[in-house]
């Protein structure tokens, strides 16, 4: 009988641990999924991810030997990832157009507000004293609105944006772990950049490819072609309108560049 009940409560913890990892396992897939609409899809990242995500691996063996610091690596982790979102932000959704009120949300405009207040250098002396940091600049190898881009720059503006996102996706994974490195009453701080921005990186897409929405077509000329319609509905045309067939062939236009980026361009 004790054997059995042995067996029994061995049995029971086991069930528990295992109800455990898959309830881990299943926040996990939650966490990727709100970065990434397809599970399958191909991760895109560039050198400079890369060596952000090393940092952060640095930054974490820090942490784990100089614990009476570990508050303050995490704040310069956080400030690494501010700096990171705010030069994709500045520059490769800021370089056109303005951005329309609805292509940022409230919270990603507090967010990009803050970075600017806090951590970036509005002129060269606050750089030189080393209080904030300057702005970055775009190479010129990198042409996102010449001649020669390839639909306003879209290719650099996907692996800018899915990069971005892939880094956020990393730092989501750690929050578990930073949580158990510091204080309980620190929480909040870490509580609300997650909330504040790493939840709100994907919202960055919008404004970004919006730069390449707002131009794929000449909307101009197909809106004064629709203007000069006769909508009288007693007269029935054999044949649809001009502009119909105009803004069927600059979506096919778009469509083929699309098809030729995704599979030369693009893993």
């Amino acid at each position: 009988e004790r054997k059995s009940r042995s067996h029994s409560n061995s049995s029971t913890d086991s069930d528990i641990e295992h109800d455990h990892d898959e309830q881990k396992q299943s926040s996990t897939l939650h966490n990727h999924s709100r970065y990434h609409d397809e599970k399958n899809a191909p991760t895109i990242v560039t050198n400079t991810t890369l060596n952000v995500t090393r940092l952060f691996g640095r930054y974490m063996e820090m942490i784990e030997i100089l614990k009476p610091i570990a508050f303050d690596v995490i704040i310069c982790m956080t400030q690494l990832f501010d700096y990171y979102l705010y030069t994709v932000y500045t520059l490769f959704a800021c370089d056109m157009n303005e951005i329309p009120a609805d292509a940022l949300s409230s919270r990603l405009r507090f967010t990009i507000k803050r970075i600017n207040d806090n951590l970036i250098a509005s002129n060269d002396s606050e750089a030189a004293r080393h209080e904030k940091i300057a702005a970055a600049h775009l190479s010129p190898l990198v042409d996102l609105n010449g001649p020669r881009s390839i639909l306003y720059g879209l290719p650099p503006r996907i692996v800018a944006a899915e990069s971005l996102v892939f880094l956020a996706e990393q730092f989501d994974f750690l929050l578990p772990y930073l949580k158990l490195m510091i204080p309980s009453d620190r929480h909040t701080f870490l509580t609300q950049f997650y909330s504040q921005t790493i939840q709100v990186t994907h919202e960055l897409r919008i404004p970004i490819y919006h730069n390449v929405s707002a131009n794929i077509l000449d909307y101009m000329s197909i809106a004064l072609m629709i203007s000069k319609v006769n909508w009288d509905i007693g007269e029935i045309l054999t044949q649809h309108n001009v502009y119909v067939d105009k803004l069927s062939n600059e979506l096919q236009t778009f469509r083929n560049q699309f098809d030729h980026i995704n599979e030369q361009l693009l893993p």
